[in-house]
């Protein structure tokens, strides 16, 4: 990180680093969204995962495989690196998190239409992989995860 800032400031009109899941860039999607079309199901995601301060988008990303991904604002990513460097408390990076859900994917665009416990689990499901994408989740939210995927495998394997 502070290589990084140090060739930016030195170089600020030639070269400027921005991760790749920083922003949505324009490579990534394939059209855009009309949000009012998807209110309900960014309202039902917001509730079931019950994240205070996460903004939830909807996107058609390229990839019709992933179903959401997890953007932090570049700069929130670097303060939280950078104290985690010194040792210091890292700063919640995620308090500044979107939530960015893949319209185009089948699993997403099924969640309206499942029994509200099946979409919970679900959207939590969704929610940890883009997640892990980002930063190791905590124990807890771990345990769930890899919890909910032996159950979802025993569900497949029958």
């Amino acid at each position: 990180p502070h290589f990084i800032s140090f060739i930016e400031y030195k170089n600020p009109k030639k070269c400027r680093f921005v991760r790749i899941d920083s922003e949505t860039d324009s490579a990534l999607k394939t059209g855009e969204v009309d949000e009012k079309d998807y209110e309900n199901l960014i309202l039902l995601v917001k509730t079931d995962l019950g994240e205070e301060g996460l903004v939830v988008k909807a996107e058609k990303l390229a990839n019709d495989k992933t179903p959401a991904i997890l953007n932090v604002e570049e700069f929130m990513r670097r303060m939280s690196e950078m104290h985690g460097f010194y040792g210091m408390d890292e700063t919640d990076a995620l308090k500044n998190a979107t939530l960015i859900l893949n319209v185009l994917n089948k699993t997403v665009q099924s969640l309206s239409s499942l029994e509200e416990s099946k979409r919970k689990f679900a959207v939590k499901q969704i929610y940890y992989m883009a997640m892990l994408a980002y930063k190791p989740l905590t124990p807890e939210a771990l345990t769930e995860f890899l919890d909910g995927n032996e159950t979802l495998l025993e569900e497949y394997c029958k």
